[in-house]
């Protein structure tokens, strides 16, 4: 490929919004990890909770998830894409935060269904804003990249979270992660109520066709 072909490429894909999305996946699919990878030493440290009683809750997480994925065309004809972002990160970021300041099983686990239902709707929302967002032809690769940021968020958030912990315990790592993301649903808020004061709407493909 010439520098040419490189340029027409590039003038095909909108690089910036979707490297925007696979952030927001990216970000997403590494804090989900928080709770499968670190959830269970929190629930047996904090809450002498027992293996079986564990995986309970943890698949209650899944289950919440399910539920809301689900409902994503109700909850996207209501809110719109980037404020279903905003959604997630503050359903999670809520969640995370109760979990931080439970000391029992009950808070931990309303703090993980808060969350779960946050989970739930940040995939077919990322998938569905990149379908949006490109032509058909280029679809099927820019959602490869969707699954790509979910296995490298899987990769690298023990490897990021575990000296976070160390240094701060892993209640105090829960209470950042929830931190950061409220701190997301304000910046999408934000970001959603300027762009659309501006009579702009997320962009959209011109065709289904190169």
């Amino acid at each position: 490929m010439n520098v040419t072909e490189l340029r027409r490429f590039l003038a095909e894909i909108p690089v910036v919004m979707l490297g925007m999305i696979y952030l927001i996946t990216l970000i997403g699919s590494m804090l989900f990890y928080l709770i499968p990878i670190q959830l269970p030493f929190y629930l047996q440290t904090v809450a002498a909770v027992s293996g079986t009683l564990t995986g309970f809750i943890l698949a209650s997480y899944n289950v919440t998830a399910m539920i809301f994925s689900s409902q994503f065309q109700r909850f996207k004809a209501q809110f719109g894409i980037v404020l279903l972002i905003a959604l997630v990160f503050g359903l999670m970021g809520a969640g995370y935060v109760i979990i931080s300041l439970s000391s029992a099983a009950l808070g931990i686990v309303i703090g993980l269904l808060i969350a779960g239902f946050g989970w739930g709707l940040l995939i077919p929302t990322t998938n569905t804003w990149v379908s949006q967002t490109v032509t058909q032809a280029r679809r099927g690769r820019a959602l490869g990249w969707v699954s790509s940021m979910i296995f490298l968020g899987q990769f690298l958030s023990p490897i990021l979270s575990q000296p976070i912990i160390e240094r701060v315990s892993l209640a105090i790592t829960y209470e950042i992660a929830g931190v950061v993301m409220l701190l997301l649903t304000v910046v999408f808020v934000v970001g959603h109520r300027r762009y659309t004061s501006s009579g702009r709407n997320v962009p959209q493909p011109s065709s289904d066709t190169e």
